[in-house]
């Protein structure tokens, strides 16, 4: 015969347990978020303004497979506070669905944006920004996963750190625009608040920033000189080696602006914990 009591005693025994245990992570996550909330305010404050007064050629890039939502991200690339001829979106459409690239064709024609197309996937998403590259005239070049929401003063701020001719690459956070859809989503959600806020921070203060494959912002030369991204993996922040990329006498930066993005997925929580480019600080 079970006995209950002893059952019911067990049971507040483990769940207390689990609770203490549980806490001090807690503990430990909310101080890191109140001294970089603090550090976040201080910079805001000694800061001017965090919009570039210059304006340097822009190519935003769009990556798509048979994703027609590479749609709404372009529209808001148009709509960017940004001198119109200082920046161009480029579209590069892998798909193998045709009703897609129908529907991005019909966009583009309407709002003078330049489609590129391989015919194939090869080299997946790396493949398909290093193709863009040929046609991208921008000194700087944005970078957006096609389900990305950018906000209007994204080119303006993500530019600015540039000014500094040490600069090769500029890394937004990311957020989610759909964190309350499911369970799944809260959690995923929670996981990319936590990379941010907290360990893409610490790796900026220890002179080794991450870039994360959309969001971000690269001098074209550097890539050039780099010879491109290694192509053949699925996602640009697994595409390259820190051992081949990383550049002497330059920096990079990490900007609190969110560049926001409308899915989430167990590969989107692995894309965030794999560094792209190592770039040390001289």
């Amino acid at each position: 015969m079970i006995d209950v009591e002893l059952v019911k005693i067990l049971v507040h025994a483990v769940s207390t347990d689990i609770f203490h245990f549980l806490v001090i992570p807690v503990v430990v996550f909310s101080a890191f978020f109140y001294f970089f909330g603090i550090v976040g305010i201080l910079q805001k404050n000694g800061k001017k303004s965090r919009e570039t007064r210059k304006f340097p050629k822009v190519t935003v890039q769009i990556p798509t497979f048979n994703e027609p939502i590479a749609i709404r991200c372009a529209e808001h690339c148009i709509r960017m506070d940004y001198p119109r001829n200082k920046f161009d979106v480029i579209i590069g459409d892998d798909s193998s669905d045709k009703k897609v690239s129908a529907m991005i064709d019909d966009f583009a024609q309407k709002h003078r944006i330049k489609v590129t197309r391989r015919g194939t996937n090869e080299g997946f998403k790396a493949g398909n920004i290093n193709n863009m590259l040929r046609y991208s005239k921008g000194e700087i070049i944005v970078i957006f996963d096609s389900d990305f929401v950018p906000p209007p003063d994204f080119l303006k701020r993500i530019v600015k750190p540039f000014e500094d001719k040490r600069v090769a690459c500029v890394q937004s956070k990311w957020s989610y625009l759909n964190m309350e859809q499911s369970p799944t989503s809260k959690f995923a959600s929670t996981v990319l608040m936590v990379y941010h806020n907290i360990l893409a921070r610490l790796n900026n203060m220890a002179g080794v920033p991450l870039l994360f494959g959309s969001g971000e912002a690269v001098r074209k030369n550097v890539i050039e000189k780099l010879g491109g991204w290694q192509e053949g993996v699925v996602r640009l922040s697994m595409a390259t080696r820190p051992s081949i990329f990383t550049i002497s006498q330059c920096r990079a930066k990490c900007l609190t602006m969110c560049a926001r993005c409308g899915h989430n997925s167990a590969g989107g929580l692995m894309a965030t914990q794999k560094p792209s480019l190592s770039i040390k600080d001289p």
